[in-house]
């Protein structure tokens, strides 16, 4: 009587073991990257779309007050002063006080609004304590470009407003674009808007 042979068993070598660890880690590895890009352009769209936010009712704000500001007297409806610190539009009874490229944070004007107390007079800036006033810009944000140029009863507004606690987060000092997501730009956004109206109550 034959005896039946046995199967001979046969098992991964340790050479073959490593190998299959080494891809299975390289594809991890891949994924967790791909997943941790992703967390990141996420948490970028959040910031840009709040800054598109703040940036839109800003001028939608300065539009109103240029369409319907009255001038009282005072020959120009928009009027514009530097204090080297802080500068300020005032257009007819509101004034826009702001701080060019500095991010808002707690005891200092991202762009603040208020009734101009000196209607007809000098424009002066703002303190950011007046009862009448309140704050257009989120914590972080910070006006990058605040610009009105009137030709006759034309005005165009331009403004950037820019999101990002650090310098560091912009590739230049104008805070016009961030850096790339791989080195930190999740942290930052820019968003751009301009318009030009005309004052109804001329």
């Amino acid at each position: 009587m034959s005896m039946p042979l046995k199967k001979q068993q046969t098992g991964f070598t340790i050479v073959e073991f490593l190998i299959s660890i080494t891809v299975f880690s390289i594809t991890l590895l891949i994924a967790a990257s791909a997943i941790v890009y992703i967390g990141r352009l996420y948490y970028k769209g959040g910031i840009m779309t709040r800054t598109q936010e703040s940036s839109q009712q800003l001028i939608e704000d300065v539009a109103q007050a240029v369409q319907f500001g009255d001038a009282a007297g005072a020959g120009s409806l928009v009027q514009f002063f530097d204090t080297g610190t802080l500068r300020v539009y005032c257009i007819g009874s509101t004034r826009y006080t702001y701080r060019l490229g500095v991010p808002l944070t707690t005891g200092n004007i991202g762009v603040w609004k208020d009734i101009n107390p000196n209607i007809g007079g000098t424009c002066v800036a703002a303190t950011g304590s007046e009862p009448s006033g309140k704050e257009l810009l989120s914590n972080n944000m910070r006006i990058s470009r605040f610009d009105i140029t009137s030709s006759n009863n034309a005005h165009r507004i331009d403004v950037r407003v820019s999101f990002g606690a650090t310098d560091d987060l912009f590739t230049d000092a104008t805070f016009e674009s961030c850096v790339s997501v791989a080195t930190g730009g999740q942290f930052c956004a820019v968003s751009r808007n301009s318009t030009t109206v005309v004052n109804r109550l001329r």
